[in-house]
């Protein structure tokens, strides 16, 4: 019996550490997210006098932009993700319960979905309005969707808050520019706070008994 306990032991060890480096990987994630957004859109922000000053055409200078920002952001998450998982690689891989398996594939349908109304939608109605709500509703879905499986992370959440919240005073700003500019600062902000949240929540994961995701 003593062996089995010190196994359980263990293997709790080994869960805690994992949801320590996942909480680092997602914290760190969404500051990088933050900072490029950040980046990407001051410069579409000030595309017509940097495209002036480099003489090259503002469309050219957003898609470059916007195709680095992808790039960079995507591998910076990759990278983290990783790296993370290499720490506990030594883990015995264990079979993914079917339940987690659904929820991951609903929470990339919900993605897809939204992604495509708010280009769809926004086609006609204008991104500025379109895009918060969607990744707004999309990062509180994830939220209320990995609950099912026991990992509601807050973070999510807390980005989806301060999206929707800024959505009735980009209904009323007025020249385009502002609404833009609240845009991308409720963007930065929630991304920011949500990133600080879940660095300074991931030493709690190492405590025993702490549930997952609770900050």
């Amino acid at each position: 019996m003593k062996e089995v306990k010190k196994v359980e032991t263990a293997l709790r060890a080994v869960e805690r550490l994992e949801e320590y480096f996942f909480r680092r990987a997602l914290g760190a994630t969404f500051i990088v997210w933050a900072v490029i957004i950040a980046v990407a859109g001051f410069v579409g922000l000030k595309a017509e006098t940097i495209a002036r000053a480099i003489e090259v055409s503002s469309g050219a200078l957003i898609g470059f932009t916007l195709l680095v920002a992808l790039i960079a952001g995507a591998s910076a998450t990759v990278y983290l993700f990783i790296s993370a998982g290499r720490v506990v690689a030594w883990k015995k891989p264990m079979a993914v319960p079917s339940k987690k398996r659904l929820v991951g594939a609903t929470i990339g349908l919900v993605w897809f979905v939204l992604t495509f109304a708010a280009g769809w939608v926004g086609a006609w109605s204008g991104y500025v309005v379109t895009w918060p709500v969607c990744v707004g509703l999309a990062n509180v879905l994830t939220y209320a969707l990995t609950r099912v499986v026991g990992r509601g992370y807050v973070e999510w959440l807390i980005v989806g808050v301060v999206l929707l919240a800024a959505f009735p005073l980009i209904l009323i700003a007025e020249p385009a520019d502002l609404a833009s500019m609240i845009v991308l600062a409720a963007t930065v902000l929630a991304y920011g706070i949500g990133g600080i949240c879940s660095l300074l929540a991931a030493p709690g994961a190492l405590i025993e008994g702490r549930k997952p995701g609770v900050g």
